[in-house]
Formats: structure tokens, C-alpha cells, sequence
């Protein structure tokens, strides 16, 4: 999803030549498959947007997810290194434990719940000790075109179901991957090298958030089917991996570097649904 809104957004900007090789020709946890493709490319930035982020699943897939999500990382540094390319790798708002009443800055102790999160923050820890030139992004609840997101999971289940049933008691801040790349894009103009938040302004619950997905659409000019959504609480779903409570992040950090004003996550929202941006 993030890759394919990377690639969509370059390639309608005369001031970006992006490439984007299939798994097969640039697997991250090759050090020689990414070799080879940065001989070939010869890229002055080199955006990672692969993640193992089934987050269930990772409980189930320890190897795997500390391969792709945290050893990798060495791999694409030294590459980076050896050619000085400017690296560019996105985590996620897991690597916190959700005990945090206001928004999680950059400065905060990550303490993550999950394998996910854990495997995520080992990558971070690879990045934030290395003397690789790079932007760190963490971000969360991301939603856009393609793979398999919170909205489009929403918007099936309403087809066949007159009732839907979502948790009410996790906090956390939707992000439209059309204004993750946006930002991304303003700070590679700068030199502000380093880590930053950055989400859609405002928190809500995925109840909140499925509950305002119906809500646009139903006023929107399509018709759309009155979907009832019911609250319940996250251990009635008993999923493999425990999520934050509470993992709303502060964009003060990336506001100040390049000027921007974050926009709401319910304006992102109706832009995305209605706006001809789906």
C-alpha cells in the first residue's frame, strides 16, 4: 500500500524518477539481491517500504518477523553507506505499550507488547545507531489503495452484514498513506536527518473510526447500506498479539522541520472516500 502511493505520487512529479523492483528482483534480507539492484538503479534515495506486518501472525513467526523487520535494516544501511544514499524506513506506533495518557513523542522509551512491535523497534535500533544518513518515520492505523487495510475491511463487511462489531477500548490516530507520502516527500527537501512521528491529527477508537467510515458514506452521494456498529472490547476477540491501549503520536518534531500544518484524520477521511482519491 505504501509502496504502491510512493510510486503513484513520483510518477505525477516531474522532480522524482522512482523504480520500484519486484521482491524477487531486490529481497532486503539479501545483502547481495539489494547490491545488485542499487548498481543497477544507482538511486540517491532508497525508500524501504517491505514489512512483515500481519501482526497476529508475527506471534507465530518470530524468524521471519525479526528477519524482515529488524536484521534487514543492517543490510539496506550498509548498502546506503557504501554508495552514500539517503535511506528512508517507516515502524509503527506498537513499539509503544500504550501506558501513556497524551501523545508519544520521539524522545519516549519504547516498550512494545508484541513481536511486531518488537521486531519493528529492533530495525529502529539498527537505524538510530548507525551513522547512515536516514529519515526514521513511525506512523499508525494506515489506510489508502491497495492491500488490506481498517476501511476496506469496514466497507466489505458491510455488504453482507447488517450489524459489525468492532473494539472500542484501543486509542490511536488513522493516517490516509497519501498524506504519509506527501510529508515524506517535503522532508526529503531537507536535511533534517533523523527520526519523526507522523499520523493524521486527532485520536479515536477503531469504533469511532468504523462508525465515521459509514457515516461519510452515507452521506456522501452513494448509497450505502445502514450498517449497525457495536463496541466491544479487545479480549473478547482473543487475537495472538496484545495491542497498545493508548498509541496516539505527537507530529510537533516534523511540523516544526518542514512547515506543515497535519490535517485532521476525519478531513483525510472524506477525502479519501469521496474525494476520487479511492
Amino acid at each position: 500500500m505504501l509502496a504502491k502511493e510512493f510510486v503513484s505520487e513520483c510518477r505525477n512529479r516531474k522532480d522524482y524518477t522512482i523504480i520500484a523492483p519486484e521482491e524477487e528482483e531486490c529481497d532486503i534480507t539479501d545483502i547481495s539481491s539489494i547490491r545488485n539492484a542499487v548498481n543497477s538503479i544507482n538511486p540517491q534515495v532508497l525508500i524501504n517500504c517491505a514489512a512483515y506486518t500481519d501482526v497476529d501472525a508475527c506471534e507465530a513467526n518470530h524468524e521471519k518477523a525479526f528477519e524482515i523487520n529488524g536484521e534487514a535494516l543492517k543490510n539496506l544501511m550498509q548498502v546506503c553507506k557504501e554508495n552514500d544514499i539517503l535511506l528512508v524506513h517507516f515502524s509503527t506506533d506498537f513499539v509503544f505499550d500504550g501506558k501513556k495518557e497524551s501523545p508519544y513523542t520521539e524522545e519516549d522509551k519504547p516498550s512494545p507488547l508484541s513481536i511486531y512491535g518488537a521486531s519493528k523497534l529492533l530495525g529502529e535500533q539498527y537505524l538510530l545507531n548507525s551513522d547512515t544518513r536516514f529519515f526514521l518515520i513511525r506512523t499508525s492505523w494506515m489506510y489508502g489503495n491497495g492491500g488490506n487495510n481498517f476501511v476496506k475491511a469496514v466497507i466489505n463487511k458491510t455488504f453482507n452484514q447488517s450489524e459489525i462489531r468492532i473494539v472500542d477500548d484501543q486509542i490511536g490516530n488513522p493516517t490516509w498513506v497519501k498524506d504519509i507520502v506527501d510529508t515524506s516527500l517535503r522532508l526529503l527537501g531537507t536535511e533534517e536527518y533523523g527520526i519523526y512521528n507522523y499520523s493524521n491529527e486527532g485520536d479515536c477508537s477503531w469504533y469511532e473510526f468504523a462508525c465515521e467510515i459509514i457515516k461519510i458514506l452515507q452521506n456522501s452521494k452513494n448509497k450505502f447500506r445502514n450498517t449497525k456498529v457495536i463496541p466491544i472490547k479487545s479480549a473478547q476477540l482473543k487475537r495472538a498479539a496484545k495491542r497498545p491501549a493508548y498509541s496516539a503520536l505527537s507530529k510537533c518534531k516534523i511540523e516544526a522541520a518542514i512547515g506543515i500544518k497535519t490535517p485532521h484524520w476525519k478531513e483525510s477521511l472524506e477525502r479519501f472516500l469521496i474525494g476520487g482519491n479511492r
